[in-house]
């Protein structure tokens, strides 16, 4: 990966100066992507002269010719440092090249591209591009991009959207967070809104909402059919991790009115048969969750007491957060009583799968999912009754 990088860099003419790591130009990380997109199609990089970062070069799927380049730089987590061979975020002891020293520098992040406004959209709220509804007064708008078809987005009962704060004006303001990814299913594909990334992903159909024909959901086939989040692999997850997810269990797992379904996966960060420390699966009339930390292990906990609880083709929301050393668990709107465990939750070197459990055969869930979030934050009961009335701006990050 390190020859690409070079040879990248040779391209674009640019002069290396890797003297105790550090560079003596200003990286032009956009014309680099433009390049690697060409030649590669894209992908993970090494940021040169700082094995701390890294760079995700990515083009968008255009329906005519080729779609726009988006330019991003990301940062390892501490303590975790750049893997040429692996491609991805690593243990120090797993990169003679690089040690974690190098998060002691000071920097900023350069922002991600973005594909380019027109003169419609009104302001940027640091995840979508806003757009005033123009048959409707000030309290309705649209989000950019759109076509015809989509309804607009309104604010509360006497708010109004403040093109200033890219807000509307009285919405609670929640504390600042620390996302990780945001997984959106709209004008028929999948975005992590937080990287400002296009998720690949194998045997998902997006289907529309009756009501929103511009918001979608992510039917899964039972086949194949997952969604691999690429920058988990050998994600450090340490001692705060947040999640929260919408699923509904196909009608035909309803036996006699309960639901009765073979194991099927949900979320999962095990792979290739490796079991998981986050696994979240369906079986019989129950959905599990598992969560293994340094000091202790909680192993097929129930999401629903009550097999009655578990209700077909309806709506149900998962959610859990954890601080050291406690857990906190909702599920349809009802919060569990918090469970003690300690330390870190274990890393896996696996990515985090939505729609298998650890690549296991015949575990590929066939249901439908919406509205995937993750943050290293433990969330406040504000912050989780935003999320189970779909409001992900409750605990996205602001500017």
């Amino acid at each position: 990966m390190v020859n690409v990088v070079m040879m990248l860099l040779q391209v674009l003419t640019v002069d290396v100066n890797d003297e105790n790591g550090l560079l003596d130009f200003e990286f032009d990380v956009q014309a680099f992507c433009e390049v690697a997109c060409d030649q590669f199609n894209g992908g993970y990089f090494p940021y040169p002269g700082d094995c701390c970062r890294f760079i995700i070069c990515q083009r968008l799927p255009a329906s005519r010719g080729r779609g726009k380049v988006l330019s991003s730089v990301m940062p390892c987590q501490l303590p975790l440092v750049w893997n040429d061979e692996k491609a991805s975020c690593d243990l120090e002891k797993r990169t003679p090249n690089c040690n974690a020293s190098c998060h002691e520098r000071a920097f900023t992040l350069p922002p991600a591209t973005l594909p380019p406004m027109n003169d419609s959209v009104e302001c940027f709220d640091g995840v979508n591009a806003i757009k005033l509804d123009d048959l409707v007064d000030q309290q309705c708008f649209k989000i950019f991009p759109y076509d015809e078809r989509q309804m607009p987005t309104c604010c509360r009962e006497n708010e109004i959207l403040d093109l200033e704060e890219c807000a509307c004006i009285g919405q609670p303001r929640f504390p600042g967070c620390d996302c990780i990814f945001c997984l959106v299913f709209e004008l028929n594909e999948i975005r992590d809104v937080v990287n400002t990334l296009h998720i690949n992903h194998t045997g998902v159909e997006l289907i529309e909402y009756a009501i929103n024909a511009s918001m979608h959901k992510a039917q899964f086939n039972g086949i194949d059919g997952s969604i691999k989040i690429p920058h988990f692999e050998n994600m450090y997850y340490g001692p705060i991790f947040s999640m929260h997810l919408f699923i509904e269990i196909p009608n035909k797992y309803e036996v006699s009115g309960f639901v009765d379904a073979p194991l099927k996966g949900i979320v999962s960060n095990g792979c290739c048969g490796k079991n998981g420390t986050v696994e979240i699966w369906i079986e019989g009339g129950h959905i599990y969750l598992t969560i293994i930390t340094e000091k202790r292990a909680l192993r097929a906990y129930k999401f629903n007491v009550d097999p009655e609880e578990l209700i077909a083709g309806q709506e149900l929301d998962l959610n859990f957060a954890y601080s050291d050393p406690l857990l906190r668990v909702a599920f349809a709107m009802e919060p569990h009583e918090d469970i003690a465990l300690g330390g870190d939750i274990v890393p896996t070197g696996c990515p985090l799968s939505l729609g298998t459990l650890n690549d296991l055969p015949g575990t590929y869930f066939d249901g439908v999912m919406e509205d995937v979030i993750a943050c290293r934050d433990r969330w406040t009961d504000a912050q989780i009754f935003a999320l189970q009335q779909h409001d992900k701006r409750a605990v996205l990050c602001t500017p």
